[in-house]
């Protein structure tokens, strides 16, 4: 199956999934529609060149209602060219995801996430190793695992987006403000999900909120490094809901954006 450009849709009503595992061809960028989910299935794909999956309705004022997934089950290679894979449009507010089901992607050029969410099956899901993957104010990387320190790793230090729990609760640590981290990127959730690990904030901020679910903190926001300590919602640039279910005690104040939805 050649993806060659234009308009990739599931128009059906109901959610779609290709059992054949067609390998697939991607040599051109193309748009994702997303009236209903669509799984490719589990099919080889070949990056031809950099490739992008924009998003249809992508809105600069207003947050556009949720459409299908588009998921990509197969590994995804380039033969070693080194080539990146962008999704999302750049400026835009987009609640549509692209789904990175394989957990053994090789593609070596990075991943940019523009807008909207990109939900990845593990580590390996974002191509080859090393700090690579940019997330931009507006977007998700989500990950349908107990997000982890590792994450945090692959985000490159202009990162200033979200990362997400995909409804899978974490219990592991996560330090914003690590040697080779030190990021201003918001801790949120798609669907529903707890964390429930130690947190230690990018300097005096925590930063919580965004990917466009619920994120339920049990443990405890404290001043970190004897100084007044802050928190901020919503200043990944997404919508989500926070919910403190420990009486926190950080004594710089709490600021909740102004993005629409967002909420603590």
């Amino acid at each position: 199956m050649t993806v060659a450009g234009g308009i990739l849709n599931n128009a059906s009503g109901s959610a779609i999934t290709l059992f054949n595992n067609n390998v697939q061809n991607w040599t051109g960028n193309f748009a994702w529609a997303g009236s209903n989910d669509l799984n490719l299935g589990n099919g080889a794909v070949t990056l031809g060149a950099n490739r992008a999956i924009s998003f249809l309705n992508g809105n600069i004022s207003s947050q556009v209602s949720g459409s299908g997934a588009l998921t990509v089950g197969g590994v995804i290679a380039d033969g070693g060219a080194n080539y990146s894979l962008t999704v999302g449009n750049a400026g835009r507010i987009n609640t549509q995801t692209v789904v990175l089901g394989n957990t053994a992607n090789t593609y070596g050029g990075g991943t940019v996430i523009e807008s909207g969410v990109v939900q990845a099956a593990g580590i390996g899901s974002l191509g080859a190793a090393g700090q690579n993957v940019r997330v931009n104010s507006g977007a998700t990387l989500s990950a349908a695992y107990a997000i982890d320190q590792a994450t945090l790793q692959k985000l490159t230090s202009n990162s200033t987006g979200s990362v997400a729990l995909a409804g899978v609760n974490s219990s592991n640590n996560l330090d914003f403000s690590s040697a080779g981290v030190n990021l201003p990127v918001s801790l949120g959730a798609t669907g529903t999900a707890t964390y429930s690990g130690t947190l230690t904030p990018q300097g005096q901020t925590y930063r919580l909120g965004g990917g466009f679910g619920t994120l339920n903190m049990t443990n405890v926001l404290g001043d970190v490094n004897a100084a007044p300590t802050a928190l901020v919602v919503g200043s990944g640039g997404s919508s989500g809901t926070v919910n403190l279910n420990a009486a926190g005690t950080y004594s710089g104040g709490t600021t909740v954006t102004g993005i629409p939805g967002s909420t603590a």
